[in-house]
């Protein structure tokens, strides 16, 4: 991501992702959407099984939680001055709402004509929700929106619940990875949230998966919906954020970073903190898939036990939802990465890995 974005999304606070990224198909050989026939969207991908739960909560109890930031008006909309889409995925409508300010041929952002269509921005959210709802296993509600509001609204506005998000004129443009990033907080941040170490921080040790695992999944996302070049693309630039601070100041561990950024969200660590957990998050799906697991697993536990139970969790809960996954520990792992400032040495292709 480029370092405006870090700067950018710490203004929107603890559980907010980038805003000036924008995903940008390649021409590679790996620029279409994977093809999984057992995976998702696949021939054996059975939209129907509504996952965790089996019933689903009405959305508008989402709504109404102390957790919601912003207005949460990502369901007041109309079909007079809005183009809307709508799939029923796993049990879940999921809407799309683009106010019709956005699709004008005479809208311009940034000096320029938007470059992409309301079907093509719906599918695309529709997509990473769908590869969401794989990573758990399951989602809450009976209903999640995705409400891009007018042009004559704050371009920047935003606003998160567990039932959807609503963004600006900017979140329509370009800005696939902020939208990808922000979907998944409805999972991780809002329903599996962890408990606090009582500090005045930002962040703690536990924002390598509050955040850092939601930048990694983004990118994942965005390979599913777009191609694997946009995910390697992603990951790429996480990797160079990481490795030009290797041997400075910013060189730390993730709770030290916490520690420097206290509450400061413009700080420059609050990028490095990001990138840091992404990195971490790609390199302990490696060795899960390597051992016949994948961090979806760790994800789909947190959630069940913890998102829908609405218990907090913390560092030491995940460790022990590894050894119960795996039957091994991962002690060593968090140790070298997690509680010191282990360099992270990924060499080649970031990977995508096949889910089931």
């Amino acid at each position: 991501m480029r370092k405006c974005g870090f700067l950018l999304s710490a203004l929107f606070f603890l559980f907010i992702g980038f805003s000036c990224g924008g995903s940008s198909v390649s021409g590679d050989d790996d620029s279409a959407p994977p093809e999984d026939d057992g995976g998702i969207g696949g021939a054996d991908d059975d939209t129907s099984d509504p996952g965790l739960p089996a019933t689903k909560v009405d959305y508008t109890e989402a709504l109404t939680l102390d957790t919601v930031q912003g207005s949460a008006d990502h369901y007041d909309y109309d079909s007079d001055n809005y183009s809307v889409t709508t799939e029923t995925l796993h049990g879940t409508e999921v809407i799309v709402a683009i106010h019709d300010s956005n699709l004008s041929e005479s809208s311009l952002v940034k000096g320029r004509l938007r470059a992409i269509t309301a079907d093509t921005f719906s599918q695309n959210m529709i997509d990473c929700w769908h590869a969401a709802w794989h990573i758990f296993g399951g989602y809450r509600y009976d209903k999640f929106a995705v409400k891009v509001r007018s042009t004559s609204e704050s371009a920047s506005d935003f606003s998160l619940s567990e039932a959807g998000i609503s963004v600006g004129s900017d979140g329509f443009e370009d800005d696939l990875e902020f939208n990808c990033h922000e979907m998944l907080h409805p999972w991780i941040g809002k329903l599996i949230a962890y408990e606090s170490d009582g500090s005045e921080n930002l962040f703690q040790e536990e924002t390598w998966i509050g955040e850092g695992a939601v930048v990694y999944y983004s990118f994942r996302n965005i390979g599913q919906a777009t191609s694997e070049a946009d995910f390697r693309s992603g990951m790429d630039e996480r990797r160079t954020d990481y490795e030009e601070i290797i041997g400075t100041e910013l060189d730390l561990s993730i709770g030290e970073l916490a520690d420097l950024i206290g509450d400061d969200t413009s700080h420059e660590a609050v990028g490095i903190l990001y990138a840091r957990g992404a990195l971490i998050a790609y390199l302990l799906d490696k060795q899960l898939v390597a051992a016949g697991f994948s961090l979806d697993d760790l994800m789909a536990d947190l959630y069940e036990n913890f998102g829908l139970t609405d218990t907090k969790y913390t560092q030491a809960d995940v460790e022990a939802s590894l050894i119960g996954i795996t039957g091994s520990s991962y002690e060593d792992f968090f140790n070298t990465y997690l509680d010191a400032n282990g360099e992270i040495d990924i060499n080649g292709d970031f990977e995508l890995f096949p889910r089931e």
